[in-house]
């Protein structure tokens, strides 16, 4: 619908329609009620141009935070679970350690404790294997760790694109609302 200008006496123009013509319209401005010209004479008002307001996108930097940041959060979550801990070779097979026990009187195993194991460690000196599981397993609990903390910090990103998406349209509402 054409929306036409009608000059006040003050000098602000006030918007009328064609569902306004014959009656009458008051001016915000002195508050003065101005007479709406007929149909037929309304056509030689200004007509007003219609205001474009350019639409945002839907698609923001706070989506794009968004996005990005579940992927990175995803792709360290899983990352860290690839280096979780796997289970250590065994160091001595208990079985033979059991048999060497029964086979062992209380007062040999009271004597072998009172001359040799009381002043030194009872676990013997780690295998080869063992070493090279316990460098691998603090390796692995490293990039682990790096990879959880990647996971946070990208989430922490796809929460402030969250809260940057929320604050915008709220911004945009209150400015719809004041037009």
């Amino acid at each position: 619908m054409k929306t036409y200008l009608l000059p006040c006496g003050c000098g602000r123009e006030l918007a009328v329609t064609p569902a306004d013509a014959g009656g009458e319209s008051s001016c915000p401005g002195c508050g003065r009620t101005v007479p709406v010209p007929k149909l037929r004479d309304l056509g030689k008002l200004r007509e007003a141009v219609p205001v474009v307001t350019k639409r945002s996108s839907r698609w923001s930097a706070g989506h794009t935070a968004i996005l990005v940041g579940l992927l990175l959060a995803a792709t360290s979550g899983l990352l860290s679970l690839v280096f979780r801990t796997q289970t250590p070779p065994p160091t001595a097979d208990v079985h033979d350690i059991e048999r060497q026990m029964q086979a062992t009187s209380y007062v040999n195993a009271y004597g072998n404790w009172a001359t040799e194991l009381r002043h030194r460690p009872i676990a013997p000196p780690l295998t080869p294997e063992e070493l090279a599981y316990r460098n691998a397993e603090a390796v692995n609990a490293t990039w682990r760790r790096r990879f959880t903390y990647a996971a946070a910090a990208a989430l922490a990103l796809a929460l402030t694109g969250l809260l940057a998406v929320v604050l915008r349209r709220a911004a945009e509402g209150r400015a719809g609302a004041a037009r």
